[in-house]
């Protein structure tokens, strides 16, 4: 299937922008080990949440909890955080929706300046 958003892909121009506003606004969905949104969090015993990918490539290497250091089963399951995956979801569609309107409303802006420009050069 499609590989998950940021892993090695270069992002696009709006992907840079999201993160930067999560980053901005909620630095707390941003993945402790990646760095970026998590998109498909996991929770540890440890109670803290990660990105699965994010988490079980770290696992590879170390064997514990990267922010508390406390050990962790890489063979036993992490629980889905379907409330944070849910928050991030609605946060991220309610950013593209003002960002589509503010894009909309910057294009309307544009063609009225122009329309307004064309009447000012007709003579009195």
């Amino acid at each position: 299937g499609p590989a998950p958003m940021g892993h090695n892909i270069p992002m696009t121009s709006e992907e840079i922008e999201l993160q930067q506003y999560f980053e901005r606004e909620y630095p707390d969905l941003i993945d402790a080990i990646s760095g970026e949104i998590m998109r498909d969090p996991v929770v540890t015993s440890a109670g803290q949440s990660y990105d699965r990918v994010c988490l079980m490539r770290h696992l590879e290497t170390r064997c514990t909890d990267p922010l508390t250091n406390l050990p962790l089963n890489p063979e036993k399951p992490f629980e889905p955080n379907y409330t944070l995956k849910k928050l991030i979801d609605n946060l991220i569609l309610r950013w593209q929706t003002e960002r589509s309107k503010s894009l909309q409303h910057q294009a309307d802006e544009t063609t009225r300046g122009a329309d307004s420009h064309d009447s000012d050069i007709a003579p009195d």
